[in-house]
Order: structure tokens, then C-alpha cells, then sequence
């Protein structure tokens, strides 16, 4: 599609307010899509979340980096405008980017504070880290701007949502926070299991985030599993923790269940309000849209 292509009227409306000014050509590209898509559950994992939409007749689409889909790249970035784009109104972007350098663990290395939420840039893994939190928060605004619903999903302790351009995104999006136990949706024997009580905090705008609520379990007796190595050198991960990070059957059904019974509530709140009429100024985030292209090095 050409940049004289014209956007999808639905998108009209907010275009101009929600979506960042050095994202908007790229959006002009890609022209009209297609809005087919119930779900889009980016940095998918083992795909989890989609795979309990899929089962339930949903249309679904998945993108994370080790499926070649990276949006730290222009084409994986471009790609992924284009799914969210597809999303119906009404329907669900599901996102968890990559925590591991915005968690307590990693501290040392990333070197985030309150007074300093992008950390030790110097470094180009927190470089990157930077840049996909921008590109992401670039996602959920678009996808507020077509009346799609977010969701992100992030370790409780993850400074990510705090970042300015996803605090940002999120303040836009109206969404509101809850804390989650991973460990409290191990009921499903066919898997996969959360080896450790594991804390998320959701950030969405859905009228079912308060059900998705738990608290941490509690546990007798020592925790079998090995997760998390400390010696003399500090704390490294032990061999069981990759597999905290899927989402366990579980949790990914009850989701789609709530959203599924919440759609008609979704649908209707969309028709009354259509986002945009709740939204500030522009010039109030002009200054973190002006920072956050400049720090896009992969457009030049």
C-alpha cells in the first residue's frame, strides 16, 4: 500500500491524538486493513494465550522474536502494526514484553530508579530493552486509537509500566492495574505449571481485569523447584526458571472466558464513548513522543 492510501474510518476519530507523530507514516503505509482479528497476543511464548482463544473458534494472531517476528526491527515493527490494525473493535492485544531487564534481580545491570526509569543506557541490552517498551507502548496506543482493548502482562516487580512512554500509553488507554499469582492457576493437570508462586501485574482497560485477581498462595513446606540460584557471586536462574514464564492453561482459559462474556459490555462502551472524548491535550505528551523518535535508530 502507498502513503496516499486512506486510513480505516474507524481509526479516524483519535488518529491524530493517540497515535505517536513519528509512528503515523508508518500507519499511512499500510493503508486499509482488514479487521478480522479477535486477538493478538504479542511476545507470545509458547503461545499459550492465543492457543486457548484458537480452541474457542477465535481468530487469532501470535508474534514474538524466536518466531522471527522481532519488533525491535522495522520489518518485524511494521508487521505487527499491521496485525493490531486488523484487530475488530472490541477486540483484545494481549502483550508481555520481555521483563528480564526491568526486574529486581537485574538491577545491577539495568541501573533503574525512580529518578531514572531508562537506566544505564550505555549498555546496549538496556538500550534495546528501552527501545522495545517504546515500540510497545507505540502498539497499545494504536490499538486504543481503533478501540481495541490492551492488556499488559508484567512480573510484579518489573519497572516497565513506569517508563515514560508506557506510562503514558497506559494513562492514555484508561487502563487500570491488578496483581495476579501465577501459582494460584496450576488447576489444570494437562499444563504447563507455574513451578513458583509467581506475581503479575495486569494493566488493561477490560471490564474483566478485577476477576483475573489473586492472591499469593500459601505454601507448605520448601519450594522443590529451582528457580533462582544465590551463592556468593548474587542471584542467578536456576534451571527451572524458564518455565515461569508461560502462562499456565488455566489462567489463558479463564481469560477467554471472561472476555468472551464481557464482549456485549465492551461493544457497548465503545459505541458510547469511543475513547477519544476522554483524552487531554495533545501538547501534554508532546516532549516524550519527541524523546522516545529520537532514541528510534533503526529509522534512520
Amino acid at each position: 500500500a502507498s502513503a496516499t492510501c486512506c486510513l480505516h474510518p474507524a481509526m479516524a476519530p483519535s488518529f491524530g491524538k493517540l497515535v505517536p507523530k513519528w509512528m503515523r507514516p508508518i500507519i499511512q503505509d499500510l493503508g486499509e486493513v482488514c479487521r478480522t482479528l479477535d486477538l493478538v497476543d504479542g511476545f507470545s511464548g509458547r503461545g499459550e494465550m492465543g492457543r486457548a482463544f484458537h480452541v474457542k473458534d477465535w481468530s487469532v494472531a501470535n508474534f514474538d522474536a524466536k518466531d522471527g517476528i522481532d519488533i525491535t526491527t522495522y520489518t518485524g515493527f511494521v508487521c505487527v502494526c499491521g496485525m493490531v490494525m486488523a484487530l475488530k473493535e472490541g477486540g483484545l492485544l494481549w502483550v508481555g514484553p520481555e521483563c528480564r531487564l526491568f526486574i529486581f534481580f537485574s538491577s545491577s545491570v539495568h541501573a533503574r530508579n525512580k529518578t531514572n526509569r531508562w537506566g544505564n543506557v550505555a549498555n546496549p541490552d538496556v538500550e534495546r530493552a528501552n527501545l522495545e517498551a517504546i515500540l510497545t507502548a507505540a502498539l497499545i496506543r494504536l490499538a486504543a486509537s481503533r478501540h481495541v482493548r490492551i492488556v499488559l502482562e508484567q512480573p510484579g516487580n518489573s519497572q516497565q509500566p513506569s517508563v515514560p512512554p508506557m506510562e503514558l500509553a497506559l494513562s492514555l488507554a484508561g487502563t487500570e492495574k491488578v496483581l495476579t499469582c501465577l501459582g494460584s492457576f496450576n488447576g489444570n493437570p494437562e499444563g504447563p505449571f507455574c513451578p513458583i508462586d509467581k506475581e503479575l501485574q495486569l494493566h488493561g482497560n477490560v471490564p474483566f481485569l478485577t476477576l483475573l485477581r489473586r492472591a499469593r498462595p500459601k505454601r507448605d513446606g520448601k519450594h522443590e523447584h529451582e528457580c533462582y540460584k544465590v551463592n556468593a557471586a548474587g542471584v542467578s536462574g536456576g534451571k527451572d526458571l524458564a518455565a515461569t514464564a508461560a502462562y499456565t492453561r488455566e489462567f489463558c482459559e479463564l481469560v477467554e472466558a471472561c472476555y468472551a462474556r464481557s464482549l456485549p459490555r465492551i461493544r457497548r462502551e465503545i459505541a458510547k464513548a469511543k475513547l477519544h472524548g476522554c483524552l487531554r491535550d495533545e501538547c501534554e505528551w508532546e516532549s516524550v513522543d519527541e524523546a522516545c523518535g529520537e532514541m528510534l535508530f533503526f529509522y534512520s
